[in-house]
């Protein structure tokens, strides 16, 4: 067995690791390599996760729009959703997800739209975060 310091990307010692004597340069490089990769600034993770979101906007309305088709609203409901939910609608097009969840819990039943039907919406959105 060969013991080797695991070194972050500043070149600190944060650990060792143990292989096999017989283990190659290629595989230890490609062992240790990972350590030495500094961490996501705060910055990036907020980017990386809004992208996330975007990426998923339309099939999160996708779903929307499948669940209220099966669950046979009519053309003029629809009408009325896409004029009573616009501001949601709009914020999980943008993929602003934690806003359209804020947006919808401001809500209130109403027409055909039921606490039950908002809660499914809800939950649909919290799916994605």
């Amino acid at each position: 067995m060969e013991t080797r310091n695991i070194l972050d990307y500043l070149g600190n010692i944060i650990g060792q690791l143990t292989l096999p004597s017989s283990t190659s340069e290629t595989a230890w490089t490609t062992a240790l390599a990972p350590y030495a990769q500094p961490s996501k600034g705060m910055s990036e993770i907020v980017y990386d996760k809004l992208e996330e979101y975007e990426k998923v906007a339309e099939k999160l309305l996708r779903e929307l729009k499948r669940d209220n088709t099966l669950a046979g609203i009519t053309v003029e409901q629809s009408d009325q959703l896409f004029d009573d939910y616009a501001d949601v609608l709009v914020r999980i097009r943008e993929g602003a997800f934690p806003t359209a969840l804020h947006r919808l819990e401001q809500k209130s039943p109403s027409g055909f739209v039921t606490q039950e039907l908002l809660d499914s919406w809800k939950d649909k959105i919290k799916s994605y975060l």
